[in-house]
């Protein structure tokens, strides 16, 4: 653990935010959570079939966890690996996230969380990311947060428009 939280500016372009997903990307919704679940290579330990969710695989997601890994790796010297998919949850209007932090009750603790941020801040109101210990990120389109999965956060209700996020918790290999 231990404090840490980084922005990345313009992590990916607004070309690339726009072309992770294609169409030929299928996924699993989930509508009790709103949340979007994507294969990884290779997320260790799915067999334990968490909630039975199914993964569906995404070539650039797969890129853009290949970019974080490295980018982690030059910057901590450690190596990680998302074990669990990447997440791509859609706040819509009157939706909140309480604070909470990313640590797991059971198995290996994580190591760190990454949250892309796929909307453009034109198109919704609310929605602000916040950190108990840190000053509000003022994140766009494109820009990648990685934090300390210890760290509290949450996210102020969504009042108008839709916020869209990707988010990788990763783990200490």
């Amino acid at each position: 653990g231990g404090q840490m939280l980084t922005e990345l500016k313009n992590f990916l372009s607004k070309e690339q935010v726009e072309s992770l997903f294609d169409d030929s990307v299928q996924c699993l919704h989930r509508p009790d959570t709103g949340i979007f679940y994507f294969e990884l290579d290779n997320p260790i330990g799915v067999e334990l079939g968490v909630d039975k969710r199914k993964y569906y695989a995404a070539p650039n997601v797969n890129l853009l966890d290949q970019r974080i890994r490295e980018y982690y790796k030059r910057e901590f010297g450690k190596d990680i690996s998302c074990r669990r998919g990447a997440r791509l949850i859609t706040y819509r209007e009157g939706i909140n996230c309480p604070w909470h932090n990313d640590f797991v009750t059971r198995g290996p603790q994580r190591e760190c969380s990454a949250i892309l941020f796929l909307s453009d801040t034109e198109s919704y109101t609310g929605g602000q990311l916040q950190f108990k210990n840190h000053a509000d990120p003022e994140s766009e389109q494109g820009d990648l947060l990685v934090y300390s999965s210890d760290e509290v956060h949450g996210v102020t209700t969504v009042e108008s428009g839709i916020r869209k996020v990707l988010v990788l918790f990763y783990h200490e290999d």
